[in-house]
């Protein structure tokens, strides 16, 4: 069984997570999803997959824009905060981020935000899951919930941010 690109993130905008796809769809034993997750966790943060990664179209001059007038964090799940900080490198925003805070899978982002940065209820966590915007209302923030990633914007009303946008670029700075 093989499931397309486009059916792929259909499954996932619509909030199933890896496991369930992979029993649900592709009809994988509990073996088998052991073995594709460890695989996945192993692969994911690949230099050379990374590299593929492209912004999407504003997010450059929003982040110019926006570093000018606020101190900007990056706090992301991902596991090994040199191939972020190649990343960001690469991508020529690693001088608009105060700080990178990378969560090494190891906690959640509120933790990692609390124990790490100074910050107060007028301050903002934009985010593209459910995780973020519950983070940010963890810690007492304005959380904004864009539809650009992973998660369609009728799910991530469901977690009540305080406002939804297609894209971060369209966040007033």
């Amino acid at each position: 069984n093989q499931l397309s690109f486009d059916a792929y993130w259909e499954r996932k905008r619509g909030r199933i997570n890896q496991r369930d796809l992979l029993e649900q769809e592709l009809h994988y034993s509990p073996t088998q999803v052991a073995a594709f997750k460890c695989a996945w966790m192993e692969q994911v943060e690949d230099s050379a997959r990374l590299a593929m990664d492209t912004p999407f179209e504003g997010v450059s001059d929003f982040l110019a824009q926006a570093a000018a007038r606020y101190k900007l964090y990056l706090v992301t799940a991902r596991q090994h905060p040199d191939r972020v900080d190649t990343q960001l490198a690469c991508l020529g925003w690693r001088e608009h981020f105060s700080g990178v805070l990378v969560t090494r899978q190891r906690q959640s982002k509120d933790a990692l935000i609390r124990d790490s940065v100074a910050y107060n209820s007028s301050d903002i966590l934009v985010g593209d899951t459910g995780e973020d915007i519950l983070a940010g209302k963890a810690l007492g923030l304005i959380t904004v919930a864009v539809s650009s990633g992973v998660l369609s914007a009728a799910i991530l009303e469901e977690y009540a941010p305080d406002q939804l946008l297609s894209s971060v670029v369209m966040l007033d700075v």
